[in-house]
């Protein structure tokens, strides 16, 4: 009986140990989400490290795929394509490899953006499949949402909107306002290569003080870029003046290294060449009597 008993504390107490591991996963997993949001690379990535370590102690592969998925996003964000191709594609392969087919642990959306973003739409038309066959209409918001936005990437000029919106509209309905922005964004995107600049914009403000919101730092970055590269000016979201010494190349410069860009991202934003931007720099700084790119920040938030 005694030993029964002793049997039985013994077995409580690994419960109970095992209860706390599984809450602190799902404490980390949150911490992990919002850092790579937010660009945080170091204290994403080693809450990352301790979730992998917690997904083999726990025997739930679910959680690795979620780490991965996590650094995926955060280099996604960064523009760091082919780091966030190798995590994605990791989180892939663990996912199929533990018979995973739910459609919130799956890579999927992701990694096939990632992948269009390279040039490479054979492989994001592959991965899309699977994932698209797991979603159906009686499928909860957030997946839907993500089909939804997965199609419109993947759809002929002239037929995403409709997927856009509604994708837009499903995580808004549920509270999911970075989802929501990144979609938008990707939305503004295509429709700056489309040459619809006007309901680029529309979409880019949008997402612009979603993103500024959350503090999404990369994320607003990216949409600067985007918002300026398609005509339109960030003082209408940020009350920043202009000055009256910039020209209007000096100007949209400027207000991207004002939202973090570096300038060989600038130079890709602005199908400049890399000595041109810093050619326009230097005389920014120069017109506007500072030195460095915190003194410029600092002037165009005035």
């Amino acid at each position: 009986m005694e030993l029964r008993l002793l049997e039985g504390d013994l077995g409580a107490a690994a419960d109970r140990r095992g209860l706390r591991a599984r809450w602190f996963a799902e404490a980390l997993l949150v911490h992990a989400n919002i850092d790579s949001a937010r660009g945080h690379d170091e204290p994403c990535r080693a809450a990352c490290v301790r979730l992998r370590v917690l997904a083999e102690a726990l025997d739930r592969a679910d959680l690795s795929v979620l780490a991965d998925r996590c650094e995926g996003l955060l280099d996604l964000g960064h523009q760091r394509l082919d780091s966030a191709v190798r995590r994605l594609e990791s989180a892939s392969a663990t996912a199929i490899a533990a018979g995973i087919t739910e459609p919130f642990y799956l890579p999927a959306p992701d990694l096939a953006e990632a992948y269009l973003r390279q040039g490479r739409r054979e492989d994001a038309e592959r991965v899309a499949g699977p994932f698209l066959a797991h979603v159906g209409p009686g499928s909860p918001p957030p997946p839907r949402a993500r089909a939804l936005r997965l199609q419109a990437l993947l759809a002929a000029r002239g037929d995403y909107d409709e997927g856009f919106d509604a994708s837009v509209a499903l995580d808004e309905a549920v509270g999911l306002r970075f989802h929501a922005a990144r979609t938008l964004l990707c939305h503004g995107e295509r429709l700056r290569r489309d040459r619809r600049r006007v309901d680029a914009r529309t979409r880019l403000v949008r997402c612009l003080d979603v993103f500024r919101s959350l503090e999404a730092g990369p994320w607003v970055a990216r949409t600067q870029a985007e918002l300026v590269a398609c005509g339109g000016s960030l003082r209408a979201s940020t009350g920043a003046p202009v000055s009256a010494a910039l020209t209007p190349q000096e100007l949209q410069i400027a207000e991207l290294v004002a939202g973090g860009l570096r300038n060989r991202e600038i130079a890709g934003s602005l199908f400049l060449s890399l000595r041109t931007v810093e050619f326009h720099l230097s005389r920014v700084f120069r017109k506007l009597e500072i030195s460095n790119r915190t003194q410029l920040a600092a002037r165009m938030a005035d």
